[in-house]
Order: structure tokens, then sequence, then C-alpha cells
């Protein structure tokens, strides 16, 4: 699976690993399941309305979009690709197909890298993220 690491800064890093600390391992792959849901809703939610899901800055336009067409949705291929996976306590969320990471991240391609495809980032997502995965209905049943 194409893909990218996140780092998440926890602002109060004792309290999580304390919290942690205290759920079983089932708990944490639970958990991780979630998270990888949510992440692939944050990701749906950045090509349906062609944004950031980090900055929230809008994707640079496409000739299809200045057609009348939607932004990185052609055949929508790369948005049904998203998936997450999970191992242990970690869940991985990208794609699989070759081109995804170009227009993650943005670069050179074509023959002789002669195209370039500006950033249009469709994973990852807002500082506030870990507090609404904490609020979701089913996270909160986890831990009652």
């Amino acid at each position: 699976m194409a893909g990218f690491s996140i780092s998440v800064d926890v602002k109060d890093m004792d309290a999580a690993t304390k919290f942690l600390g205290s759920l079983t391992p089932r708990q944490i792959g639970d958990l991780a399941a979630m998270a990888g849901v949510e992440l692939v809703k944050v990701s749906r939610e950045a090509f349906a309305s062609e944004k950031d899901p980090v900055d929230g800055s809008s994707w640079k336009a496409t000739v299809s979009k200045k057609r009348g067409g939607s932004i990185l949705r052609d055949t929508s291929r790369l948005v049904r690709s998203v998936k997450h996976e999970v191992s242990g306590n970690s869940v991985y969320v990208g794609s699989h197909l070759v081109y995804a990471r170009i227009h993650q991240e943005g670069g050179q391609a074509g023959r002789g890298g002669s195209t370039k495809i500006p950033r249009r980032r469709y994973l990852g997502f807002k500082r506030s993220w870990p507090e609404r995965l904490m609020k979701t209905p089913e996270v909160r049943r986890l831990f009652t």
C-alpha cells in the first residue's frame, strides 16, 4: 500500500501514555481499526470538498474541473482505492495505486518528468482530529 507516515503531537504525552497503557491489546486493535475507518472518511471528505484535509486549502484545478468535472475524480478509482489496514496496534491508510503518491505529494511525472503535478493532499488530518475520533460513538462505547 502506497502511503506516508504521520506523527501526532500529543499535548499531554503523560496522559496519553497512561490512557493507552490502560487498554488491553484488543482495545488498542479496536481503536486502531476505528481510527482507520475515520481516516478513510476524512480522505473521502477531502475528495468531496476538493480541499486538503490538513490545512483546508483548495486543490489546484485540473483540465477536467475547468470543463465542469471534479478534481481527481475522472474515474473515481483513486478515491475508491483508499483503504485502511490494521496490523497489531498500528493502522495503515493509503492506496495501492501507482499514481496515488504523486497526487498526494505532487512532483514531476510523465515521460522524462515533463508534467508537473501539483500536490493535492487527500490523506492526513487536522490537529483536532484525534479529539474528533475520541468523541465518535463507536470509540466512546469501546471505553465505557
